[in-house]
């Protein structure tokens, strides 16, 4: 079964009304959010690919020079060359 954000959202509502002691438990949620298919979460959940990604970007974005970009991300000149040729960024 596939939810839209609204139904989501009243889910998670409706789980924190019922939280007497602030923790989100899984008996607050209806049984058939636990079996789902898990193709259904890949769209929101991003590869590490996708977030090593993004974050290299963001870092390059805001240091453009490739030697500050590497020392921030902690990896060598070599290895921020060829995630930038693997990434096609």
């Amino acid at each position: 079964m596939a939810w839209n954000i609204r139904e989501l959202e009243n889910m998670i509502n409706r789980a924190i009304v019922l939280a007497k002691d602030n923790i989100l438990k899984p008996e607050y949620f209806p049984n058939e959010i636990f079996h789902t298919n898990e193709k259904q979460f890949t769209v929101l959940m991003p590869t590490l690919n996708e977030v090593e990604k993004n974050y290299i970007i963001e870092i390059l974005k805001n240091h453009p020079n490739p030697k500050e970009a590497s020392q921030i991300l902690g990896i060598s000149l070599t290895t921020l060359w060829r995630k930038r040729k693997e990434y096609k960024i």
